[in-house]
């Protein structure tokens, strides 16, 4: 066959998907054989040709009307997509659908007395299927399909039946629910029994099913029912109560199928294309995270290294936090043990924040979220908060809502100084950002505390704890019962090597009873009079195990020990900003009978600490001090040892040996001043 055409197989125009113009007649394309029976028992002239993508489809179509007898004309590709000439903005795309061994042509040939009737309807196909690619949820799909398939008839209902596909690397499940439905209260059959019913059928076998109900004994009805599979995506159930669907409502509803079915596929394909881009976004987010928060830490470091003074610190800190990105604000509340309140000391980004105080005991998110940082000593969040309304105290200065929280404590051990709130992004806070907010975290509690450490040491107040631990077993109250005036501690010593060196005086003639008495007890490791005095005796026990060991491991500053029969009374010194609280909830998880005597306020004074500061500044270099300061700061002189030589280096951007190299010679330019003796 020649791929040409003559001047009459020039008038032949296609008209929609199916459908071609040859001079007064319409050319239906149809490829069910069940819908050509009925146009050969209707007497309507079939000619049946198939297709193969190396012949013109046009020429194709117009030499076999032309001839006028049935032609097999077999291709390798059965799946054929051939587009032609537009008329009246119609679809012009026909695609050949491949058969189980072929693909056919059929070609129907109807009287121009219907051709306006049909344009008609295929005008109104074609924008149902221009509205059903634009609609992308699939039940409104569904909605818009069966409501053009059953119309305002009276005699059809109908029920469209879609798929959920579960599909893994090993299996794949699906389950079938109604998605629309149109009149009819009789029911229809339930897919719920997978390989009964027919609907499952017609899924897997892509293959439509007419049933009818009449030729069922136990059915009253006359209705007829036509199955008809959507693609993979589902079964259409249509359902008329007379006896049979004619052909029409066949043709009607299989071409809308077709239209149901594209615009599925598209919608899916467009699903599975927004999730790709999700899981890239994801992916891209995960990576820009682990370098942003590198960036955060190293910046952080810096701002606590340059920082000379605390709130010149924090206001670095809350700075850095809010430019970062994600996250668009942060604030920092300070903590009052006594009122067990924090006030909002500085804050950056787009916030305000309209009360002074937040009352811990309050049932506020921020109060929560504050309390349980504290706590806990590690970072706590709030992620996808609902409204701004639902986070009193807090104002935006812009549109952005308070969707993440997060409350970073600022604590060393149990020395409390504040919280350090962050604002950010739905979903901003994942683990890896926890893991890297608490380091952080640490971090700038150890360097707040540290300071705070050295300012009290120059001037001004701290907090005074009496607490008793009533404990009948422990040393010292053993030996009080041989002292009516009860046991005053001299001093205390910590030996990580030996435990706690405790020295205490008592009369002479009792110096040997306590060494006889004392010496077999569990928890005295050993014992000696250290020296005899004229009004009595030094002895020295040293303890393993001990409540004392509990107070030195929370870094805390034991003023005095007192003992008597009933107990140990431990005089406590400590910052302002500690927790009571929080040193009694410590302790009393090691013992069963703990409680406060009282708590007061005591002056510290300060000596040569300031001079002692100042010569450092200027005895060392730049880099110097900020080596040893860094070193300093993130526990690198901790026992043991917070961050190593190599965890420094990486904040400072150097490497290990120049970190090395400027910490010794820093340590040796002090230590040189410390122990050279003064020239004469």
């Amino acid at each position: 066959m020649q791929n040409t055409q003559s001047a009459h197989e020039r008038e032949a125009t296609y008209l929609a998907d199916g459908i071609v113009e040859i001079d007064d007649n319409l050319v239906i394309v149809d490829a069910d054989e069940k819908a050509r029976a009925r146009l050969e028992a209707s007497g309507i002239p079939v000619g049946g040709l198939p297709v193969s993508d190396v012949f013109d489809f046009s020429t194709a179509v117009v030499t076999a009307l032309k001839d006028g007898d049935r032609r097999d004309i077999y291709g390798d590709e059965f799946n054929t997509s051939i587009r032609c000439s537009k008329r009246e903005n119609l679809p012009v795309t026909v695609t050949i659908l491949p058969g189980t061994e072929r693909s056919y042509l059929r070609l129907a040939i109807r009287d121009r007395t219907e051709r306006h009737e049909l344009q008609q309807r295929l005008s109104g196909l074609y924008n149902l299927a221009r509205e059903l690619l634009r609609e992308r949820d699939d039940d409104r799909l569904a909605e818009l399909a069966l409501d053009a398939i059953v119309g305002d008839s009276n005699a059809l209902s109908g029920r469209i039946y879609l798929a959920d596909w579960d599909e893994t690397e090993r299996r794949s499940e699906v389950t079938l629910r109604a998605a629309a439905t149109i009149g009819d209260e009789q029911p229809y059959p339930d897919p719920i029994e997978r390989g009964e019913s027919v609907i499952w059928e017609v899924l897997k076998l892509g293959q439509q099913r007419y049933r009818s109900l009449s030729a069922d004994v136990s059915s009253e009805s006359d209705a007829a029912e036509l199955f008809v599979p959507i693609g993979r995506y589902g079964v259409l159930v249509l359902r008329s109560s007379s006896e049979q669907i004619t052909f029409e409502q066949h043709e009607h509803a299989t071409s809308i199928v077709a239209s149901l079915t594209a615009a599925l596929e598209t919608a899916g394909h467009e699903r599975q294309l927004r999730e790709q881009q999700a899981v890239l976004e994801r992916q891209k987010r995960k990576l820009l995270t682990v370098a942003r928060l590198n960036e955060l830490l190293r910046e952080v470091n810096r701002s606590i290294i340059g920082a000379d003074r605390i709130d010149e610190l924090l206001q670095c800190v809350v700075e850095q936090l809010s430019d970062t990105e994600t996250y668009y604000a942060s604030s920092f509340a300070r903590y009052d043990p006594v009122s067990e309140t924090l006030s909002y000391v500085t804050s950056s980004g787009a916030l305000s924040f309209t009360d002074d105080e937040i009352a811990l005991a309050d049932d506020t998110p921020l109060s929560n979220l504050g309390q349980r940082a504290i706590d806990r000593q590690s970072a706590v969040v709030a992620q996808n908060a609902a409204s701004v309304e639902a986070w009193d105290r807090i104002e935006t200065t812009d549109t952005a809502p308070v969707e993440s929280v997060a409350a970073l404590p600022v604590v060393h051990h149990n020395l409390v100084y504040g919280v350090c709130y962050l604002f950010a992004e739905t979903d901003s806070f994942t683990e890896r950002e926890l893991s890297v907010l608490n380091e952080l975290s640490s971090m700038l509690g150890y360097a707040v505390i540290s300071r705070l450490r050295r300012d009290l040491n120059q001037s001004g107040e701290c907090i005074q704890l009496k607490v008793r631990i009533n404990d009948d077993t422990h040393p010292l109250v053993e030996a009080s019962r041989f002292d009516e005036t009860g046991i005053v501690v001299d001093h205390i010593e910590f030996d990580h090597a030996n435990g706690i060196q405790v020295y205490f005086d008592t009369a002479g003639e009792r110096a040997e009873r306590f060494l006889d008495e004392l010496g077999g007890h569990d928890a005295v490791a050993g014992s000696e009079v250290v020296t005899n005095r004229r009004d009595g005796a030094l002895v020295n026990l040293v303890l393993t195990d001990d409540l004392l060991t509990a107070l030195i491991s929370l870094d805390l500053h034991i003023a005095s020990v007192k003992a008597d029969e009933q107990g140990v009374i431990v005089t406590l010194t400590v910052p302002q900003n500690v927790s009571p609280r929080g040193i009694l909830t410590a302790l009393e998880e090691q013992f069963s009978d703990v409680s406060l005597v009282s708590r007061g306020r005591t002056p510290i004074n300060g000596g040569t600490v300031g001079r002692m500061r100042s010569f450092v500044r200027e005895a060392l270099t730049d880099r110097q001090y900020e080596v040893l300061r860094c070193a300093f700061d993130n526990g690198y002189y901790d026992w043991p040892r917070n961050k190593s030589a190599k965890d420094v280096a990486e904040m400072l951007d150097i490497s290990q040996p120049t970190f090395s190299q400027h910490l010794r010679a820093a340590e040796q330019k002090l230590l040189d001043q410390l122990f050279t003796p003064d020239e004469l």
